[in-house]
């Protein structure tokens, strides 16, 4: 990984995610690193579960979805919980 197209964007996010600028030359170790079930560990302690979920859909019809909660502003979506 020494394509300066792919290091310098990793090295511009791994600072302004509050990580060294060296992190993005170890990244290949990082990701190498993740097996199965240390993946399915995280998703399971840091994510929602689906049912915590809201499905949003885009659209300039509001009437496209019968039944659809709809809002004008993204602020609103409380009132479809």
């Amino acid at each position: 990984m020494r394509n300066p197209r792919v290091v310098v964007p990793l090295v511009m996010e791994s600072v302004v995610n509050g990580f060294p600028a060296t992190r993005a030359f170890q990244l290949d170790e990082e990701i190498e690193a993740i097996t199965r079930d240390s993946l399915i560990e995280r998703l399971q302690e840091d994510f929602p579960s689906a049912d915590q979920l809201l499905t949003v859909i885009v659209t300039p019809d509001p009437d496209l979805i019968s039944g659809a909660c709809v809002i004008e502003d993204p602020e609103d979506y409380r009132e479809c919980l």
